[in-house]
């Protein structure tokens, strides 16, 4: 508890401003070292705050220290406790404060006490006495007679229960007015406590979601990578099948005719050829696409080659579009998407005239796909019955 005390004393006094405040505290200090029987380091604390009197004004506060000093000195027994007891006694005096006049008289009658001179003891215990009347402080009163009741005046005695019981009901008075206070701080810090539950609640709550959407985040990334893997995998195995389906098995009836004796220059080279042009369209079907170059240019040489005698292809409007603006992923999807469609068409259409219509809504674009393939009206294979494929990125 003193170190709680003295702790807290010693955070004041950084924050004091002026000197007279660092004299408070000083003193204050000074009662906490007494009380722990420290007598040698109060009466050094207090000699040193002497020294700030030049600079306080208050001849009340420095009176409450020469008698605190006093009577620290008396309990080391020292001589110099009556002169600084006097310029207590006299400092206040001087201000001609009549309650400031008992703590003096009390403390000249502890002095005498301890000196064995009785009758001045009672002197001053009777003037303590006599100002604790004046002033009608009724703590003043009991303390003044049980300092005389000290000095064998037990006809006080019957006063002193009279009194004593009086305080006890002003306490007790004073102790209901504080269970009340605490009942009301109480209900007031369990409304506080109420509110604090709840915002913890809602923090664990909110933290909860976190930890849910951190997670579910976590879930959908590794989900999305199994997917492309998968994806990975598709793409890799229907390379290989049609590296083996359509490659490998032209390689081998080639290598089938080279034993043949019979077989001609041209057709090997005509068949190499053929394997060549198979190759090269499976490697741009699924190289990596650099959409970061002029993109329309891209498109353009991907559509103009499947473009040969017998399937013309005509683009519209594909100018008017800022692929600038356009994400990379959307353009990588245009690509593929047309190069899939024009693949089919070459493929199993038997189309020999296929349009494109590239248009932007807002924020999509539509590529509107014609041809005059398999599967449309045969009454008219130039005009508006051409089978129509849609999309938009």
């Amino acid at each position: 508890m003193y170190t709680l005390a003295y702790d807290k004393y010693n955070q004041a006094l950084a924050l004091t401003t002026s000197a007279l405040d660092s004299l408070i505290v000083y003193n204050n200090i000074s009662n906490i070292l007494k009380d722990k029987t420290d007598f040698v380091a109060a009466e050094q604390l207090l000699s040193k705050t002497v020294n700030m009197f030049n600079r306080v004004e208050s001849p009340i506060e420095k009176a409450r220290l020469l008698d605190n000093l006093g009577l620290v000195q008396l309990k080391l027994n020292k001589e110099s406790a009556f002169n600084t007891l006097s310029q207590a006694l006299a400092l206040r005096e001087a201000s001609k404060s009549t309650l400031s006049l008992y703590p003096s008289y009390k403390s000249f009658s502890k002095y005498y006490l301890a000196h064995k001179d009785t009758a001045q003891a009672k002197v001053f215990a009777l003037k303590a006495y006599n100002v604790a009347n004046q002033v009608n402080s009724l703590s003043y009163k009991l303390d003044a007679i049980k300092l005389r009741l000290q000095l064998g005046d037990y006809e006080l005695s019957n006063q002193y229960f009279k009194w004593n019981d009086s305080l006890e009901l002003v306490k007790q008075h004073n102790q209901n007015k504080f269970a009340l206070l605490k009942y009301n701080v109480g209900q007031s810090e369990l409304k506080s406590q109420v509110e604090k539950t709840k915002k913890q609640q809602f923090q664990f709550i909110a933290l909860l979601i976190l930890v849910v959407a951190i997670s579910l985040f976590f879930i959908l990334q590794s989900k999305h990578k199994k997917e492309k893997l998968q994806e990975v995998y598709a793409t890799e195995t229907r390379i290989s099948k049609k590296v083996h389906d359509e490659v490998a098995n032209d390689v081998y009836q080639v290598m089938t005719k080279l034993q043949g004796q019979t077989i001609e220059k041209e057709v090997v080279l005509d068949d190499l050829e053929h394997i060549y042009i198979k190759t090269r369209d499976i490697s741009r079907e699924n190289s990596t696409i650099d959409v970061n170059q002029d993109f329309e240019d891209l498109l353009i040489d991907l559509l103009q080659s499947y473009k040969s005698e017998s399937v013309n292809i005509i683009t519209k409007d594909i100018s008017k579009i800022d692929w600038k603006t356009v994400s990379e992923i959307k353009k990588t999807t245009i690509y593929r998407v047309l190069q899939e469609l024009m693949t089919n068409m070459k493929k199993h259409s038997q189309a020999s005239i296929v349009v494109l219509v590239f248009n932007k809504k807002n924020k999509k674009i539509e590529v509107n796909y014609k041809d005059n393939g398999v599967g449309s009206a045969e009454k008219n294979k130039m005009v508006c019955k051409m089978r129509k494929t849609v999309f938009k990125a």
